[in-house]
């Protein structure tokens, strides 16, 4: 196989999340021993271009572009003492008056290294759009995704 161009994309479920944990002033309010925790489902479409170098019996691909994501659900908890008050809420993700907008995007990274019929790639998504709406306790929250992932795979 020579070197090559090539167009990667497809629709993928994706469960992305966070994990927040600390004390301070938070929109106002004076939080004590908060944590919050919130996972997101979504709906995500890169269109990667890539170019591919043969390397003997291996081939190693590099791709760049811009991926596009849709809030399907999710859950958020928060815990904690607020203006001296215990504090705990669970709430939907996405939605009016929730904490995340339905709607990402951002640019992804990627390279796979094909040895034979097995694939090991490394991956990063830069999320470009605020998705952050407000935060549990109603303040504005600025939020972006970013996410390293690791994959493994095998060609047919």
């Amino acid at each position: 196989m020579m070197n090559h161009f090539c167009l990667q994309s497809g629709l993928y479920y994706s469960m992305k999340g966070l994990k927040s944990e600390g004390s301070g002033n938070v929109g106002g309010l004076d939080a004590q021993n908060a944590k919050v925790t919130s996972y997101q489902h979504l709906l995500q479409l890169p269109i990667l271009f890539g170019y591919g170098f043969n390397l003997g019996k291996q081939n190693l691909t590099f791709f760049a572009g811009p991926y596009f994501a849709y809030g399907l659900g999710g859950g958020t908890k928060a815990t904690g003492i607020i203006n001296g008050q215990y504090f705990e809420k669970k709430s939907a993700t996405f939605g009016s008056g929730k904490i995340l907008k339905r709607f990402d995007s951002g640019l992804n990274v990627r390279a796979i290294l094909a040895v034979n019929r097995i694939c090991i790639g490394i991956s990063y998504e830069l999320g470009m759009v605020n998705v952050g709406n407000r935060n549990i306790v109603g303040a504005e929250l600025n939020y972006k995704n970013r996410v390293v992932a690791l994959t493994t795979g095998y060609r047919f």
